[in-house]
């Protein structure tokens, strides 16, 4: 009974957010100054070349989100769907925890204790609803950990790749996500000296 109390939580706080990010455009002073008019910039220009600004953020800040906006407003000829990518973050991120719960050997009810945890965080609720990066920086931590973690516990090397990627796609999102990745990543240089003959 407790789980589909929590299940329902979390599917209403996913479409709650969902129906936002459909109905309202982008408002936010970051969407407004800075990710938005990156994007129409590289539209207007037809590249993606530096070009002339006040707001030298359009320009140095990594570009992944961004790429992802673009895509979507180059289909969609509107800011739309501008919100979505942060959303659907959200979404895979709580996938993403639950994965690694489940890896620790955590019941489906730890799990959905994760996950609502995770949802009902406020800056959380806040940023699916919004063009900004942190919640898909969030996403791709969320899959870097998770990889760590197979890595560790298999040894298999296809995981060096995916936690590869994954961790250079939160760096092309945001440059924060060294600092939060890189405790993990010291935890996977210990193990892998540690104990180096099962990775060969």
């Amino acid at each position: 009974k407790n789980n589909l109390i929590f299940i329902f939580i979390i599917f209403l706080i996913l479409i709650s957010a969902l129906i936002i990010c459909i109905i309202y455009p982008p408002t936010t002073p970051d969407s407004m100054s800075y990710h938005l008019p990156r994007v129409m910039n590289w539209i207007q220009y037809g590249n993606l070349n530096f070009f002339a600004t006040s707001d030298t953020r359009q320009l140095i800040m990594p570009p992944f989100s961004e790429y992802l906006l673009l895509h979507l407003q180059l289909v969609s000829n509107n800011d739309s769907l501008s919100n979505f990518p942060q959303w659907f973050a959200m979404f895979l991120s709580l996938v993403g925890i639950s994965l690694i719960i489940k890896e620790f050997k955590g019941s489906t009810r730890t799990q959905l204790v994760g996950v609502l945890f995770a949802i009902t965080l406020p800056m959380g609720i806040l940023q699916s609803t919004s063009t900004q990066t942190d919640y898909i920086t969030s996403f791709w931590l969320v899959v870097t950990v998770y990889f760590i973690i197979k890595l560790i516990n298999t040894h298999s090397k296809k995981y060096i790749i995916a936690f590869s990627l994954s961790l250079a796609l939160g760096i092309l999102t945001k440059q924060t996500m060294y600092l939060f990745a890189f405790p993990f990543c010291v935890w996977l240089f210990i193990n892998f000296f540690t104990i180096k003959r099962s990775y060969l």
